[in-house]
């Protein structure tokens, strides 16, 4: 069984923290991203002049000055206990890093919506220092475009749900008799379930209670 370790949840779903340091690093943060988005629009602006021409001739220093800046964005956000907005912020950093490789993608439309996942994601952390903090979740639709442009092999809303977790073993009445999880006893499992389904039948959900109980108790692993 998967549950939240026992801590204080804050609006977003995380446990609360200690905002204070959040808001020694915000300006500059916002600061650093907005600077990193127009060296990118200036490159993706220079590129497309360039576009079949020699884009080999486009300076692409730019790009590496922003990528530069989102590295610091995320050690900052990081320091300050905001895993969440550090992981948005590493997926624009490995854009701007695929970029650099292949400066072919940095187009207009990709540098506008890097410039639109910035504001999100500093929108957001806005968000967290007044009086209705934001979900995380509402920056997946940002993140999700983000990590295509990085080519990232696997992009989920849980990647932005902080929330700790842990197993936990728990707490069964004892069987009357341990069970194995044998044929016989699926066989039996199925035909109450059925009397359930079509008749709700209180005795069949019974004896589904105590199945359950004794394949617990035969268990030697959790």
């Amino acid at each position: 069984m998967v549950t939240s370790q026992p801590a204080e949840i804050s609006a977003d779903g995380a446990p609360s923290t200690d905002l204070g340091p959040l808001a020694w690093v915000l300006d500059e943060s916002r600061k650093s991203i907005e600077s990193a988005s127009r060296a990118i629009k200036r490159f993706a602006h220079d590129a497309e002049a360039a576009r079949g021409v020699d884009l080999a001739s486009v300076d692409a220093s730019q790009l590496r000055v922003a990528r530069q800046q989102l590295h610091q964005v995320v050690g900052a956000l990081e320091m300050v206990g905001q895993s969440v907005p550090a992981t948005m912020v590493r997926g624009m950093e490995g854009a701007v890093q695929r970029w650099v490789a292949h400066p072919e993608q940095c187009t207009d439309d990709a540098a506008q919506t890097l410039e639109r996942a910035g504001f999100a994601l500093v929108e957001y952390l806005d968000s967290q220092l007044g009086e209705r903090p934001r979900s995380a979740l509402g920056l997946f639709s940002q993140f999700r475009q983000v990590q295509e442009m990085a080519g990232a092999d696997r992009i989920h809303p849980a990647d932005l749900w902080a929330v700790p977790w842990r197993w936990i073993d728990p707490v069964v009445p004892a069987a009357a008799q341990p069970l194995g999880y044998t044929l016989e006893v699926r066989s039996r499992l199925d035909q109450r379930v059925l009397k359930v389904m079509k008749h709700e039948d209180l005795n069949a959900a019974s004896e589904i209670a105590m199945i359950g109980l004794g394949l617990a108790q035969g268990e030697s692993a959790g």
